[in-house]
């Protein structure tokens, strides 16, 4: 596959940083852990706090529709603290009908692997007890929240597939 030069979005990071009160982001062994909150792919989902890098509003992506044979979980790429980061569709990914009017971007991540999605809203961190999982939701504050698990979901293959591909 050849390169292709394509103009990129230029997502400034600094001026969007997350700050997490008392260093609550960590993982803790008493059972609770935090959970960021949004609303993505038409559900309210959440994700564990340290798995998140930044949250980036009005994120401007690069489509890659119709390039690769993952265009149908890559929803494009963009550019997150100077490195190119690839960004999926979460909808695909959960099996869900798309959303319009998804404008924050999401970077999350595991050790060095590092991806984005899109998500109508972020609502907050909350804390849950490993008790109020069942079967991939988090429950007892308010709203059901799916929980979004990449491992599960096949992001780290989607990423080094893709990764691959382009090489």
């Amino acid at each position: 596959m050849s390169q292709i030069e394509l103009e990129r979005p230029r997502i400034d990071a600094d001026k969007h940083r997350v700050a997490w009160p008392d260093d609550s982001h960590k993982p803790r062994s008493s059972g609770f852990k935090n959970y960021l909150s949004f609303y993505a792919a038409g559900q309210n989902c959440a994700l564990e706090s340290h798995q998140v890098r930044g949250i980036v509003p009005g994120a401007g992506l690069l489509s890659l529709s119709g390039l690769t044979d993952h265009s149908l979980e890559i929803a494009g790429l963009c550019e997150f603290q100077g490195r190119e980061l690839v960004v999926v569709d979460l909808a695909k990914c959960l099996g869900v009908p798309a959303q319009s009017g998804q404008a924050t971007l999401v970077v999350a991540g595991v050790d060095v692997t590092s991806f984005g999605f899109m998500v109508q809203r972020v609502s907050a961190v909350q804390k849950y007890h490993q008790r109020n999982i069942r079967d991939g939701w988090l429950t007892g504050q308010g709203r059901r929240r799916r929980l979004i698990d990449w491992r599960a979901l096949g992001i780290a293959a989607i990423l080094r597939d893709f990764a691959r591909c382009r090489s």
